[in-house]
């Protein structure tokens, strides 16, 4: 048990360590370019942030209604007013709790070509895409945000009967909710890693339990980032997915069995 503990906080570690370098590996090896050549997905982007845009508009709108109809003493606190609406009914509600799986799931897309980008600069093989691999790993990230919200629930539920024994539950509970939703957000990130070696859901999630230490290092970052107004919901994937990627093949041996090398499309399959 021992050796278990000290190799997760170890993986924890390395992560959070990885972590700082992701930013940086982007950058140098360019890890967008390619990206807008989904068409398709330059239009879904835009249509999800115009609907994120309309949540934030109405608040102004809110805001600037009252704003005509106070005299100047009022503005300040009008201002500040504003400013704790916009993260209250904005950023609050939509980057909090299951809406941050609902978020992974809609920028699947961004996850998946950062990880294939990433796999392509560690392993030197061109991995194009296609359209029916993009849609199967669009299912998969619904499928598992829809399974780790509901086994989220089933595991806080279950862990607040002893919690409740000890007589401070709700000193406890709020620390065992937050580890739990960082492991699965670390997970709904890794599963796009164990993917691209061939591995199912259930496989995949029985493989994460191996690697817990990145699951919540992974997990936790995300969970910060994507509470950074505007950027972190985009930002905080890819470094998640980076920082994964980067890790597992460092660490875990996916990439050397022979049965798991993922497989590179014939070109004129490519999206």
């Amino acid at each position: 048990m021992q050796e278990i503990i000290a190799n997760n906080i170890h993986q924890f570690k390395l992560t959070l360590q990885t972590y700082r370098g992701s930013m940086l590996f982007v950058r140098k090896h360019r890890l967008w370019e390619g990206f807008w050549n989904y068409g398709w997905v330059s239009r879904f982007l835009i249509f999800v942030s115009i609907l994120m845009g309309l949540k934030f508009l109405g608040i102004f709108w809110e805001w600037a209604n009252k704003a005509l109809h106070s005299d100047s003493s009022q503005m300040m606190s009008l201002a500040s007013g504003m400013v704790s609406d916009l993260y209250q009914k904005g950023f609050a509600e939509i980057f909090s709790g299951n809406m941050r799986y609902v978020m992974l799931i809609l920028l699947e897309v961004i996850i998946f070509h950062v990880c294939r980008r990433t796999l392509e600069l560690k392993t030197g093989e061109k991995l194009e895409p296609t359209f029916k691999e993009f849609v199967r790993a669009q299912v998969r990230m619904l499928q598992v945000g829809i399974m780790i919200m509901i086994m989220g629930k089933i595991i806080v539920s279950l862990a607040s009967i002893p919690l409740g024994l000890t007589g401070i539950s709700w000193l406890l509970k709020p620390g065992v909710e937050k580890v739990v939703e960082f492991f699965f957000l670390g997970f709904a990130v890794m599963d796009n890693y164990s993917e691209q070696f061939h591995l199912t859901i259930k496989e995949s999630l029985k493989f994460s339990l191996h690697y817990i230490g990145v699951a919540l290092a992974i997990g936790g970052v995300l969970y910060i980032l994507m509470a950074i107004p505007i950027v972190g919901p985009i930002i905080g994937p890819i470094l998640a997915t980076v920082t994964t990627t980067l890790v597992m093949f460092e660490i875990s041996d996916l990439h050397k069995r022979k049965q798991a090398v993922p497989q590179i499309a014939a070109p004129d399959e490519t999206v």
